[in-house]
């Protein structure tokens, strides 16, 4: 690792400030003129700094850091938005998490992923569990509304393994493994499949 202790850190102080900020700006709507040049310092700062960060593991895949680091922040900023990410917790952490998830997509992607709005799903022995709750989601709203009442009872991991699943369906066009979640998020299938069992009450207490 080339970058300085100091420089760690003031990436991950403007880490916590963007999910500060945002998450600040989701609850209360329109940000102060200082809170908006906090956020644009804060965007500013990661924007150059993380490209170099992962440039060494990135340039060994035969990608480019500026493009991986650009899509990174794309899922990081919208997780944010949405409370997915804790400021106290480690946002450093989850975005170079997404950083090297965009790495190994590129790696192992093969064929073009099927389009999403064909719902074609993947089944195999893993995927039950999470191919029933995706059929038992009624709606964005109720998903929302389930997440809302995760964040309100501190449920950080069922926050974290729905983004997740959400990110990676996205992505892939298709219904993710329990495994591939745990792979996402750095946890075991346990606690994956604990956690889905935990948002599956959430939506339930929303009808």
């Amino acid at each position: 690792m080339t970058d300085t202790t100091p420089q760690q850190n003031a990436f991950s102080s403007h880490c916590a400030t963007i999910v500060r900020i945002l998450r600040q700006q989701g609850d209360r709507g329109a940000l102060s003129p200082a809170e908006e040049l906090d956020l644009e310092t804060a965007v500013s700062h990661v924007t150059s700094s993380l490209p170099r960060m992962i440039s060494a593991r990135v340039r060994e895949a035969g990608l480019e850091p500026q493009d991986v680091a650009q899509q990174a922040l794309e899922r990081f900023i919208p997780a944010a938005s949405t409370g997915r990410v804790d400021p106290e917790g480690a946002p450093a952490g989850y975005l170079m998490t997404i950083a090297m998830n965009v790495v190994r997509d590129a790696l192992r992607r093969g064929p073009d992923p099927i389009p999403l709005d064909s719902r074609a799903p993947a089944f195999d022995a893993e995927v039950n569990p999470v191919t029933k709750l995706l059929d038992e989601l009624a709606s964005a709203d109720s998903v929302r509304s389930a997440l809302t009442l995760a964040h309100a009872q501190g449920d950080q991991m069922v926050l974290d393994v729905i983004a997740a699943w959400l990110d990676l369906a996205h992505r892939n066009g298709m219904e993710p493994t329990s495994r591939a979640v745990a792979q996402e998020v750095g946890i075991s299938k346990t606690t994956v499949a604990n956690a889905l069992l935990r948002f599956r009450r959430y939506l339930g207490e929303q009808h």
